[in-house]
């Protein structure tokens, strides 16, 4: 548990670190998230990777301001893994406005890490305008959590991800929201040099199974991972999956 100051910010973290890891992970969690949200998955490869997970500005234990937009938030990526001098191979993960963090990462400062693991993604990422409406008032319906997760995940892990997203001010949730509304890279993809592995829910109601093959497709060199019964947050709801699917990704490409 530390902080590292990054320009204007102190960003906190968390870090597992084995005897002789295989790889490095940085983890970058989605809207109105925090590190957290890593957690189970990190339990299940701490025997193999040094991994960081941090609370981008605004959430969890970074205090505000949040940054501006995506290609903001990825610039601080950028410099806090440059601070951090993981060694190599090393990989960038995100999940939801965190993976749109990482793509942007893969278009603008793709030297410092050698692949991607991208959850709950798409190169679009368009929020109702009635979700945006409602957030701007400061409505903080946890509703738009609940739908995101399969119906037969248990129920204290659907509450916990609930309890996270409504302990945000409403102002962070407008920003995380609004930027992810924002954010269009589709049509840049062949950009994307590094391997790229995507991993999506089947029940997966804000990032649809669609996206994720949208940059199977449409990416130089990617994997997709589709887990049955899980929903927007695999890590939470199948972390024994998705952490065999990142460990095949990762020794593929190291």
């Amino acid at each position: 548990m530390s902080n590292l100051h990054v320009a204007n910010w102190n960003v906190y973290y968390e870090e597992t670190i084995p005897p002789s890891p295989q790889a490095s992970i940085l983890f970058i969690h989605g809207s109105g998230g925090s590190l957290n949200v890593w957690k189970p998955l990190m339990s299940q490869l701490e025997n193999q990777y040094h991994m960081i997970a941090l609370d981008l500005p605004g959430h969890g234990q970074s205090p505000g301001p949040p940054t501006r937009n995506i290609d903001h938030s990825s610039r601080l990526v950028q410099k806090f893994a440059e601070k951090m001098d993981l060694p190599r191979p090393m990989f960038l993960a995100g999940h939801s406005m965190g993976a749109a963090i990482v793509l942007t990462c893969a278009l603008n400062f793709d030297a410092f890490f050698d692949g991607l693991i991208l959850m709950g993604s798409g190169a679009r990422m368009k929020v109702m305008p009635e979700v945006l409406e409602a957030m701007s008032r400061g409505d903080k319906n946890p509703d738009f959590i609940r739908v995101a997760f399969a119906k037969e995940t248990p129920s204290e892990i659907v509450e916990k991800e609930v309890e996270q997203f409504i302990s945000n001010h409403a102002t962070v949730l407008f920003n995380d929201l609004n930027t992810c509304n924002q954010f269009d890279v589709s049509e840049i993809l062949y950009r994307i040099e590094p391997p790229v592995h995507l991993i999506v829910g089947r029940e997966d109601k804000l990032t649809p199974v669609k996206y994720s093959e949208f940059l199977n497709n449409n990416l130089l060199v990617s994997s997709l991972k589709i887990v049955e019964g899980a929903g927007h947050f695999t890590m939470l709801e199948k972390p024994d999956e998705v952490s065999a699917s990142i460990t095949e990704f990762i020794q593929e490409h190291s």
